[in-house]
């Protein structure tokens, strides 16, 4: 800590600094008056450190006339587009129910290539399975189980039987 007389010996050190680095224009100061600087803050026991400054990002580079776009981001399904994909799944589980295994994989695969759904590849598979299309079944199964969560009980089931079913 700085003693008032220490203090204002440092301030006056400090200005006659400033005045001999800005040559013999500037204005000598005589004296210091106490009451006209702010008082420095005290630290406490209590006090946080003070955080790192953060670095300033960059500037970004303004573009040049041979950089390539910038990519754009893939848009999703409209919502037009998912309202279709339900029509189409719904179709499917109809056609499904009344052994229509053909149209049911059609409607599903469709919906899929409109709204990839992890649940959709499952309908695929056991359309493809009831078919006996087993090469086509088995990848959509191992494709639902590879997206699927591991300790989900139906991931589980699904993993028992393709390994009993698929070569």
């Amino acid at each position: 800590m700085f003693t008032d007389s220490r203090l204002v010996s440092l301030q006056a050190f400090l200005a006659a600094l400033f005045v001999a680095s800005c040559g013999p224009k500037a204005p000598a100061v005589t004296e210091v008056h106490l009451a006209e600087t702010p008082p420095l803050p005290v630290a406490s026991a209590t006090a946080e450190p003070d955080e790192p400054p953060v670095a300033a990002a960059p500037r970004p580079r303004p573009p040049r006339g041979d950089d390539p776009p910038p990519p754009k981001p893939e848009p999703g399904p409209s919502p037009s587009d998912i309202d279709r994909a339900k029509e189409l799944f719904k179709d499917g589980t109809a056609a499904y129910a009344n052994a229509d295994y053909q149209t049911a994989c059609l409607k599903f695969q469709a919906a899929y290539d409109i709204v990839p759904n992890q649940a959709i590849l499952f309908n695929l598979g056991s359309c493809e399975m009831r078919m006996s299309h087993t090469a086509k079944a088995c990848a959509h199964f191992r494709k639902y189980i590879t997206n699927g969560d591991p300790s989900d009980p139906r991931i589980q089931q699904v993993t028992a039987q393709v390994a009993n079913r698929c070569p």
